[in-house]
């Protein structure tokens, strides 16, 4: 922090601060500087009561993952967010992983809040060239994540079609992202953005305890008990009724893609 606060006390920093207002600046710094530089920038707009929120652009996902973990170092308070690349081309019929789907989508979500709502602290948005370059589905981050609250009651019925439109598939067990498994009063949820998946155990229809398990001997954790969880999705396409009805209604217009639109437009 003193070799910033030097830094700080230039004559390139004095610039970087008068020009702050610009609508393009260039700034050259040497390899590995970059986070003391967006540290600076960040001071200097919020000195100017800019937008707290910033769209950082780089080479690679790996730069953005190292560049996530400085930055939170320089500053405790800031919020990173990290946009992840599909792993896929677009010319290639696969889909992106529910992991990554998950994630962008959670970014998409958040930064439709923050639209909405007055930012005290830095948010850092961090994307590679190839992320930001990749189409995003207007109005996806605007789909609230769905979310779960020991002690209140839900529909379980209702609950599997709610997972079966965020893509979720249904299986026995469940042993990876983007899965549930449903077994009397015991639902069984690996969501896209968790590190383990989640058990929610039902009394009739209230829920009485989420928890943490293991995938590899379904056992539960210890000391895995969450008041709450959030669900997102596991494809960016959320087929919801009018998207379903479109996608029946374009199979005779594009024969082509007869086969993918049939299928979603069965859900």
């Amino acid at each position: 922090m003193r070799l910033t606060a030097l830094f700080a006390d230039g004559y390139p920093t004095a610039k970087l601060e008068a020009n702050i207002t610009k609508s393009k600046i260039r700034v050259v710094s040497p390899q590995g500087a970059t986070p003391f530089v967006l540290n600076l920038i960040t001071s200097a707009r919020t000195a100017k009561k800019l937008s707290a929120v910033q769209l950082i652009v780089t080479s690679t996902g790996r730069e953005a993952e190292e560049l996530s973990n400085t930055l939170s170092e320089l500053d405790p308070t800031c919020e990173v967010l990290e946009f992840p690349s599909w792993e896929t081309l677009p010319h290639e019929r696969l889909s992106p992983s529910p992991e990554t789907v998950g994630k962008r989508v959670r970014v998409l979500q958040r930064l439709h809040q923050l639209q909405t709502s007055k930012v005290e602290h830095s948010v850092y948005v961090l994307a590679s060239i190839r992320a930001t370059l990749q189409p995003v589905v207007a109005g996806l981050g605007e789909h609230p994540a769905l979310r779960f609250f020991s002690g209140q009651e839900y529909l379980l019925p209702e609950l599997n079609l709610k997972l079966v439109e965020l893509a979720y598939e249904r299986v026995d067990m469940v042993t990876r992202r983007g899965e549930f498994a449903t077994r009397g009063g015991i639902l069984d949820i690996f969501p896209t953005t968790a590190e383990h998946a989640v058990r929610l155990e039902f009394f009739g229809d209230e829920l009485e305890e989420i928890r943490e398990f293991s995938v590899s001997d379904q056992r539960s954790l210890p000391h895995a008990s969450l008041a709450s969880i959030e669900i997102f999705p596991a494809r960016e396409v959320i087929i919801t009724p009018s998207v379903a009805a479109k996608a029946r209604e374009m199979e005779h217009e594009f024969p082509n893609l007869s086969t993918m639109l049939s299928k979603i437009g069965e859900g």
